[in-house]
């Protein structure tokens, strides 16, 4: 991964266990990661290897054993959970598999929530969020409710919600698991387009290789670690664009 930009999330002898009976199950083994600014990063492996539990970490939706994680040089650790929930509103964005949008709100509505949430006025929420689902290609579809979107645009929707408060860092679990290819496709060129023209971090689990080809750096969760495959992925792809 790339030194010379700004470190906006990083984790240091990251672990978490949990204890089974008489056993302590590893899940996660004294991880240390360090995302920059603008990077993107795939983190793939096993159904039930813990890519999930280690996005929950990085975003502190969960507690590590041990270790701590940092976001834009703040420690979450000493961090009441209100202090927390500032943080991450400010500088984290999240999007799903399932894109959890609330069914009683508009499109303009829920990409609005999280400025609402961080105090911004309406007006401004509202004008940040047309903005944004704009640039998602929905600005005609505001005023629309979750169950009037097909799939791929409620996915644009959570996209959009990810990305109002101009996050530094956007976690991301399977965001195009539940797409078929043609909107998977889609989904992950607004995602590539996003990156390159705002300069947010991306941090993607995916069980996709194309979606993980996409990202700078590939890294494997293998038995609690990480492990770069960036170099193998890229060979395999060479290989199947020759052939």
């Amino acid at each position: 991964m790339t030194t010379d930009r700004e470190c906006v999330l990083q984790c240091s002898g990251l672990s978490k266990y949990y204890i089974q009976g008489a056993d302590q199950i590893a899940v996660i083994s004294d991880i240390s990661l360090s995302i920059r600014s603008g990077e993107r990063v795939a983190i793939v492996g096993a159904s039930g290897s813990g890519k999930t539990t280690l996005l929950n970490l990085l975003g502190g939706l969960d507690d590590p054993t041990d270790g701590s994680v940092a976001v834009m040089g703040t420690d979450l650790a000493p961090i009441k959970e209100s202090g927390r929930a500032r943080l991450r509103n400010k500088h984290l964005g999240f999007v799903y598999q399932f894109h959890h949008l609330l069914a009683e709100f508009s499109a303009l509505e829920n990409v609005a929530m999280p400025l609402l949430i961080g105090k911004v006025s309406v007006s401004e929420a509202r004008a940040r969020a047309t903005e944004v689902l704009t640039q998602v290609g929905l600005g005609h579809r505001c005023g629309h409710k979750p169950s009037e979107l097909s799939g791929g645009e409620r996915q644009r929707v959570a996209i959009a919600r990810a990305l109002v408060t101009q996050p530094s860092c956007v976690l991301m679990d399977e965001p195009t698991g539940n797409l078929d290819p043609t909107t998977a496709e889609t989904v992950l060129a607004l995602l590539l387009k996003l990156n390159r023209e705002l300069g947010i971090s991306f941090v993607v689990v995916t069980h996709d290789r194309h979606v993980a080809s996409q990202m700078e750096c590939i890294l494997s969760l293998e038995n609690g670690t990480l492990v770069d495959v960036t170099a193998s992925v890229e060979s395999v792809n060479t290989d199947s664009h020759s052939g």
